[in-house]
């Protein structure tokens, strides 16, 4: 889905590639770790049980990621908990 106008789309590039090297680098890490913070208040949110716990509450985010691993990578392991 792409609700952004093709102008607004444009200003948006052009103001983005105005900015320095460093601060487009800036963005990019904040806007993932902002996405990292929501998928896990998510998953806090579903998983109440394991407030407090903080090994059970990897436990979980673990098991959630491993569900994005199909190729069976193994990045993600239970025993790195």
């Amino acid at each position: 889905m792409n609700d952004t106008s093709p102008d607004m789309a444009a200003l948006q590039k052009q103001l983005i590639m105005g900015l320095s090297e460093g601060e487009r680098l800036r963005m990019g890490l904040q806007m993932a770790e902002d996405g990292w913070n929501l998928m896990l208040a998510g998953i806090r949110s579903r998983h109440p049980e394991t407030a407090g716990d903080e090994k059970a509450f990897r436990r979980v985010v673990l098991a959630h990621l491993q569900r994005f691993d199909p190729a069976g990578y193994g990045w993600v392991r239970m025993e790195d908990v």
